[in-house]
């Protein structure tokens, strides 16, 4: 009886580490393991099999005391129990090596135990920093992954083969339809992975971009402040300033009120440029925070404002702006052009907004869409190109490039939210 409760035991603590530690699953309702337990303790009165309704019932507990994570339950379930069928299978080996009669359930115990020991083992070394830090390329597992398909489609490979040689027919019967489910399982986990690490390749555009955007707000409102703060000093010695322009006035001094009123002016133009609005906050940010990074003096314009919001998120508007803002910037600070210029033209219209921008180049061929050009500056040019293109395709809009006259010239088109949408949305 003693060893059919540590058999239990053993399993629940095995499935609960493997849950909690390497599936990252929380663990809920722990007094139910005792409802469990106590069932189990009526069913082992019977001559039933131990080590199976041990395993049943702790798959049927970790149900309730996990937040509806079947799927990871599922999961453990079959790939702990497939590691334990190897385990128990040198348990016995070793049990028979030393000569030690133990039954079922004594080696099932014992595989257990090893068991939960490698948990632990693995529970302690995530705690270290060198653990975490191990970052596994996609390459890396695509070839770990196709060992292993192959190693499993050779022994199914096998066991077919052998087929012939066995004469009992309810095993040939046995033998072909697990081949065929595990051939179907192996292209199913094929597929599986594939798919994953497709999102995971979303899911770190989708961080970098969060990065991005992040690093390029706090640029932005920290503009935002120096403005407001530069306002407010000028509006605070606004009154000192008409005092002087009076006197100067009254002096007949004409030229000195005009010098005066240009400076002035100046002061006023470079406050009004230290941040531009575009109608639009995601390009507001982009714009102000990579014309921050322009090294020389540029001759800036922005002509229209966005007056109708894009049909897009803010996700895909980042990864279009950040890149097309980014490039325009950096053909300008690696050139060495005279009078470098960085047109942003907005038009809107009924269903589309057309984005304009117009930065001096260097000699740019377009052909097909494409930019052909030497292979430096393909790297440095092209950055992000594909992205853009893969986001303007998502939102259904399009992009044009070409190049004339000193000038590399950027045309997106992006669908507004129309009317009837504004009204479904409210």
């Amino acid at each position: 009886m003693i060893i059919d409760i540590v058999v239990f035991l053993t399993e629940i603590v095995k499935d609960i580490i493997f849950l909690k530690y390497c599936l990252e699953e929380k663990i809920y309702r722990l007094w139910v393991t005792g409802v469990f337990f106590a069932l189990y303790l009526v069913i082992v009165n019977y001559d039933v099999p131990v080590t199976f309704f041990a395993m049943l019932i702790s798959i049927i507990t970790m149900f309730f005391v996990t937040q509806r994570a079947y799927g990871k339950v599922i999961l453990s379930a079959v790939l702990l129990n497939s590691i334990a069928e190897v385990l128990l299978h040198f348990t016995r080996k070793i049990s028979n090596y030393l000569d030690i009669r133990a039954s079922e359930e004594v080696c099932y115990f014992m595989m257990n135990v090893v068991f939960v020991i490698i948990l632990f083992l693995y529970k302690t070394a995530l705690k270290k920093e060198r653990i975490r830090e191990i970052k596994i390329s996609s390459n890396t597992i695509y070839i770990v992954l196709g060992i292993v398909v192959w190693f499993l489609s050779t022994i199914m490979t096998f066991l077919i083969v052998i087929i012939e040689y066995i004469q009992d027919e309810a095993v040939i019967s046995l033998i072909e339809v697990n081949s065929v489910i595990g051939l179907i399982g192996l292209f199913l986990l094929l597929l599986t992975v594939l798919y994953i690490d497709r999102l995971n390749k979303k899911l770190e555009d989708a961080y970098e971009t969060e990065h991005n955007l992040k690093e390029a707000q706090e640029a932005y409102y920290h503009t935002l402040l120096e403005k407001e703060e530069e306002t407010r000093k000028y509006r605070h010695d606004i009154s000192n300033h008409m005092i002087c322009l009076k006197q100067m006035s009254e002096r007949g001094e004409l030229q000195e009120v005009v010098n005066y009123i240009e400076s002035m002016d100046s002061q006023i133009h470079s406050i009004k440029h230290k941040v531009y609005d575009t109608g639009n906050q995601v390009f507001n940010i982009m714009l102000n925070y990579y014309v921050g990074m322009l090294v020389k003096e540029v001759n800036i314009s922005l002509i229209g404002k966005f007056t109708n919001e894009i049909d897009a998120d803010n996700y895909t508007l980042c990864t279009i702006f950040s890149n097309v803002l980014k490039n325009a910037v950096e053909e300008i600070n690696r050139n060495n052009i005279s009078n470098p210029m960085l047109q942003i033209a907005i038009d809107v219209g009924n269903s589309y907004t057309r984005i304009g921008i117009y930065n001096t180049s260097s000699e740019k061929i377009i052909t097909e869409g494409k930019i052909e050009t030497m292979k430096s500056d393909k790297k440095n040019h092209g950055m992000g190109i594909q992205n853009i293109y893969r986001a303007i395709s998502e939102c259904q809009g399009s992009y044009e490039i070409d190049y004339a006259d000193g000038i590399f010239k950027t045309q997106i088109f992006l669908p507004c939210i129309l009317e009837s949408k504004n009204n479904d949305r409210s």
